[in-house]
């Protein structure tokens, strides 16, 4: 269903047609009547039409419509089983496009019934959503039905509820969030007690959607953006496209609560996680075209310096390798209002807040070391100070050794700009700057692992197109697949740049030896003109080159 939406994405005059009787539209086979039979009290009959009820007969149906609309060309309608509608981007036009699908209807003998359709309209109903120029709603009479309900007493009405709401779950964001204390009296076993939690999280989900919430309708030739998020609960994402003046408009919401064994993830991996989600679900809008994903990219980062990938890492690294996108990162100052406080500035999850401290933990702290200071307020019995029109909580002196070792262990060891980033737009202490940096400095294990510097290569010249087989030859490895029950770890690529023709050898190592023994075989064909290779040792090594020589 979202897919036809989005082909209305430049219309702006509907009509829909609805056939009568859909499913008599269509004839059994002389032959196969009998297998409809069914007994009555005047004997045996058959159907000579698809019957209602058949199993089969939506499919049927459906493929029908579509394939008569296919036979003809086109463009400017589709069905969703007996409904076709019909858009237009002028009104001259629609006439002209109703005048051809009545001709159709004609020729195939196609009946509509005239008391179920609806002539040119700029905003009109249909599948229970409202539709008019570039956006999407939820149907006005669906929405009154949902606001009437009134709170569930038991699972069955509690499960009732979840089903006419999800339905819009594309307009509602953090949906999964919004709705986690329901799933928790949908658990087996678990006792049906409708708590304050529960009726407020009941509320939210239905004045989100009474609030009539809108959406743009995709446009396959704006650029994408995605907006990701995590939390401890619940990973989610946004698609928006921009306007003619450039503002984003959302295009659908997308979240879900975290397994079990998700919950277990560190936080990095979360981030990572909702990012991979993401592309899962939006994969129909993304595949095939550049697109901006906007978060704090420290997960991306992390994954591809990773080694050894293995089991999940190497799944989220294929996927990932399959979108071509750019990632735009976003200080976690960019999402914190002036009043950050009066949101709960710990616990609200924010794309790049982080939870390093308990609010309780920093209240009772605060007191102990009683801080005091001519530019502090107290906003909710919590100390903060502002900063370039942004509140930030004032650590404590007992506090800030265990806040820097949670930010630094916790994010992979990184460096003193990312420790910057990741604690100063929610936190502040006199000379926080030199902190961190002393900090990191001093960490042991950054020291034993810190990578010595070296000169770095040249960036690879723009290769020549190549028209002659074997005029150039490149050879890459791929690793990583002793993980899968296999012997062999790794696969080495031979591509000739002009045919694209592709060698692949399979083996357990990666020396000068290999690459030898397998441009022997290329070689056998002809000998090519140029080899491009990367840095690897291998390439490097005295061998290679006295094999390149002979």
């Amino acid at each position: 269903m979202d897919s036809l939406l989005d082909k209305l994405s430049k219309a702006k005059i509907f009509s829909s047609l609805d056939l009568a009787s859909g499913y008599w539209h269509v004839p059994i086979h002389p032959k196969d009547t009998e297998k409809l039979a069914f007994c009555t009290n005047f004997g045996l009959y058959e159907w000579c039409r698809l019957p209602f009820g058949i199993k089969v007969a939506p499919a049927i149906f459906n493929r029908l419509i579509r394939r008569i609309l296919t036979k003809y060309k086109i463009d400017f309608a589709f069905n969703y089983f007996d409904d076709i509608i019909v858009y237009s981007s002028s009104e001259l036009e629609h006439w002209k496009h109703l005048k051809t699908i009545f001709e159709i209807c004609e020729k195939e003998n196609i009946k509509l019934k005239l008391s179920k359709c609806v002539f040119p309209q700029t905003k009109m109903s249909f599948l229970g959503y409202e539709i008019e120029q570039g956006k999407v709603s939820p149907n006005n009479a669906n929405i009154e039905t949902i606001k009437k309900l009134q709170p569930p007493t038991n699972v069955k009405e509690l499960q009732r509820f979840l089903r006419s709401v999800n339905v819009y779950n594309k307009f509602i964001p953090q949906y999964a969030k919004l709705r986690y204390p329901l799933n928790q009296l949908l658990k087996k076993d678990v006792k049906f007690n409708w708590t304050n939690e529960c009726q407020d999280a009941f509320d939210k989900l239905k004045e989100t959607l009474t609030t009539k919430p809108v959406l743009n309708l995709y446009n396959p030739d704006v650029t994408c953006h995605v907006f990701v998020d995590a939390s401890q609960k619940s990973v989610g994402a946004v698609l928006k496209q921009p306007d003619a003046s450039d503002v984003l408009h959302p295009i659908a919401y997308h979240s879900r609560t975290l397994r079990d064994y998700e919950k277990n993830y560190a936080i990095t991996e979360l981030e990572c996680l909702a990012i991979v989600d993401a592309l899962d679900k939006f994969y129909y809008y993304l595949h095939g075209q550049k697109f901006v994903i906007h978060t704090d990219h420290a997960a991306l980062v992390w994954l591809k310096n990773v080694k050894n990938l293995r089991g999940r890492l190497f799944r989220w690294s294929l996927k990932l390798s399959m979108f071509d996108y750019e990632i735009k990162y976003q200080k976690g100052c960019t999402n914190i209002e002036a009043d950050m406080l009066s949101r709960h500035p710990v616990s609200h999850h924010l794309q790049h807040s982080v939870h390093l401290l308990d609010i309780n933990e920093i209240k009772t702290q605060q007191k102990n070391d009683n801080l005091c200071g001519p530019k502090y307020h107290e906003v909710k019995d919590v100390i903060v100070i502002k900063k370039r029109n942004l509140y930030k909580i004032v650590v404590p002196f007992s506090l800030r050794l265990k806040l820097l070792n949670q930010a630094h262990e916790q994010f992979g060891h990184p460096g003193v700009q990312k420790m910057l980033n990741l604690i100063t737009p929610q936190y502040y202490w006199p000379n926080i700057t030199s902190d961190i940096t002393e900090f990191v400095k001093h960490c042991s294990v950054c020291q034993l692992n810190k990578k010595r510097k070296q000169k770095r290569f040249g960036l690879l010249q723009q290769v020549p197109p190549t028209s002659t087989p074997f005029e150039c030859i490149s050879v890459d490895t791929v690793g990583g697949f002793n993980y899968y029950n296999s012997t062999k770890k790794f696969l080495h690529i031979v591509i000739d740049h002009a045919t694209r023709h592709v060698w692949a050898f399979p083996s357990k190592n990666e020396n000068s030896e290999t690459y030898i023994n397998i441009l022997k075989q290329i070689f056998q064909i002809q000998v090519p003109v140029k080899l491009l290779t990367d840095r690897n040792a291998a390439f490097t090594s005295s061998r290679f080159k006295k094999f390149l020589r002979n």
